[in-house]
């Protein structure tokens, strides 16, 4: 993953606070400062000092330090950087409801810098300057409330930028955000609150606390999409990502390197993500817990949807890996929705499942399932588990549309012990005839299967009667055969019963 540089912007109006040679501002550089209350209108020269609009394009700045208002509803003069509550007890707000902010290449917004505090409203038009930062600094406080036609779509938006920031941005009422990086807490504290179908795409990555940064982002609808990495909790960072309502974080595919990671690179700290309700999480190359040797991860699912996939890529590749470092600090907790993964590595860490669906193909480590319902596979399919599994609640959910194992019927194998408690639950969509007969748990371990389901020898499902062998097989698998009913045995019993009266008379 890649590393997040450091920059310094320095305007001339704290130039006599430092060094000139050290900085890069040209000597007819002009700090436009903000003279009037408001709210008033930006593009009315009388409400800048020296007189304005601000204009002028590289070199020259814009503050709103005073506390008053500025007001953007249609395109500003080209201007280097916009500074909104910049310096110790300094504040400004910036309403836009129209037209850009574009100056060019190397044109950045604050929005509370360096002890002041800066909001920008966005409700129309776009902030498409290089950089927008909300909150940058020691005391830097910024908020960014993004909503109706409201648009981000310059190279980064960073929300706590540099130690003892604070930056809190609100995206909400379809307000769009469309850049590289999307960044929140930066080595400061972020929070972003994403509701009311409120929308972010990251062309590149998603970061959710960064350099020692910590972040919360929270979601209850809209989206957060990423083309290459959505990383939470990076680079010593501590991440905490809360999805509920109909809320989506998804990984899009293309870039087989980047996937979902939660406490990557650093030292210390790590990342948590929350998922409850309708959430849904996609990643198109998988989810990684605990990438990085002494940072934690961990998913707590309540609700939602979960789907990972498998992919290409020479030091990852499976759907999730639940503790990457080996070092037990990787935690996936199922007790809801589901969680459809197609190669699961719990070897180390912990998956605890004690509610929700998971399906997957196959799962390294031991399972146990302490509730919820175990699908194999994906309609019907073959999960393989490289270790023990233990039912002790819950179900085992087994789709019975053929005679033919992994492709027709479910089938669960395992190369450890296995050990049952909970339910057999059947799904019954073709027409079996007496006799047919479904290992749905071939035993390749060498011990002999430890308990038994519910049901006991017998179950029933779909307007079929099945007998339960738990000795089937080679001698310890699982085979269901179909029987007939117990009505269709009492009737040939009552009819011999009947013949023999005839033969006594």
């Amino acid at each position: 993953m890649k590393k997040l540089r450091l920059f310094a912007r320095v305007p001339a109006a704290l130039a006599a606070a430092m060094l000139a040679g050290a900085l890069a501002i040209p000597a007819h550089a002009v700090d436009f400062q903000w003279n009037v209350a408001g709210p008033a209108d930006w593009n009315v020269g009388a409400n800048w000092n020296p007189e304005g609009p601000p204009s002028g394009g590289g070199g020259n700045h814009a503050f709103i330090n005073n506390g008053g208002v500025a007001e953007i509803s249609g395109d500003i003069g080209d201007i280097q950087d916009i500074f909104v509550g910049a310096g110790v007890d300094t504040s400004g707000t910036l309403n836009q409801t129209g037209g850009n902010t574009f100056q060019g290449t190397g044109s950045w917004s604050f929005v509370g810098q360096d002890g002041g505090t800066g909001t920008y409203n966005l409700s129309g038009g776009s902030a498409n300057k290089e950089r927008l930062y909300i909150g940058r600094g020691n005391g830097g406080v910024g908020v960014l409330n993004l909503f109706g036609e409201g648009n981000v779509s310059g190279t980064e938006l960073v929300i706590g930028d540099g130690n003892g920031s604070h930056g809190t941005a609100t995206i909400y009422g379809n307000g769009n955000v469309t850049n590289n990086l999307f960044i929140v807490g930066a080595g400061g504290t972020g929070e972003a609150n994403i509701t009311d179908n409120g929308r972010v795409t990251a062309n590149s990555e998603v970061w959710i606390a960064n350099a020692g940064g910590t972040a919360t982002m929270s979601m209850d609808s809209g989206s957060v999409e990423a083309n290459e990495w959505i990383a939470i909790g990076r680079d010593s960072g501590t991440g905490t990502v809360n999805l509920s309502g109909t809320a989506r974080l998804a990984k899009l595919p293309g870039v087989n390197q980047g996937f979902i990671t939660l406490g990557g690179l650093g030292t210390g700290g790590g990342g948590t993500l929350n998922i409850s309700e309708n959430a849904v999480v996609e990643s198109s190359t998988g989810m990684v817990l605990a990438e990085t040797s002494g940072r934690y991860g961990i998913v707590n699912q309540s609700g939602g949807t979960v789907t990972l996939h498998d992919y290409d890529n020479l030091d990852f590749g499976k759907a999730l890996e639940v503790d990457h470092a080996g070092e037990g600090l990787g935690e996936y907790h199922l007790s809801g929705g589901l969680l459809d993964a197609e190669t699961i590595d719990a070897t180390t860490g912990l998956f605890a499942m004690t509610g929700g669906v998971l399906h997957a193909d196959a799962f390294e480590g031991n399972l146990v399932q302490g509730g919820g319902s175990l699908s194999p596979g994906h309609s019907p399919g073959t999960m393989l588990i490289t270790g023990n599994y233990s039912l002790s609640s819950g179900d085992l959910f087994m789709e019975l549309d053929g005679l033919t194992a992994g492709t027709e019927y479910d089938q669960l194998i395992v190369t450890g012990d296995v050990s049952l408690a909970g339910d057999l639950t059947l799904d019954v969509g073709f027409a079996p005839s007496l006799g047919d007969s479904f290992t749905i748990i071939d035993n390749q371990g060498a011990n002999a299967i430890g308990g038994i389901f519910t049901q006991g020898s017998a179950i029933s499902a779909g307007g079929y009667d099945f007998a339960i062998n738990y000795m089937g097989g080679d001698g310890n698998d699982v085979v269901l055969t179909v029987v007939p009913e117990p009505t269709s045995l009492l009737l040939v019993g009552l009819s011999i019963l009947g013949l023999f009266a005839i033969r006594r008379r």
